[in-house]
């Protein structure tokens, strides 16, 4: 297993929340005016993994760039 550590800026004033998205799943929901993360993830040799960081309220949502990470 490995730790993959995030941390982004807050910049929205609305949000209801994030979501940690791993390969087009979300993994977790946290909450308003949160700017990091700790995923914990079983990676397999050769394995490549996306990721995302979304952030959402009543009206939509908008994603982050695609992080990939590749073991």
């Amino acid at each position: 297993q490995m730790d993959v550590s995030f941390t982004w800026t807050d910049n929205a004033t609305n949000e209801t929340g994030y979501r940690l998205i791993r390969n087009d799943q979300p993994v977790i929901e946290l909450p308003a005016n949160t700017t990091a993360y700790k995923d914990l993830y079983a990676f397999t040799a050769g394995e490549k993994v996306n990721y995302q960081i979304e952030v959402y309220n009543i009206t939509g949502s908008a994603h982050s760039a695609v992080i990939s990470i590749t073991c």
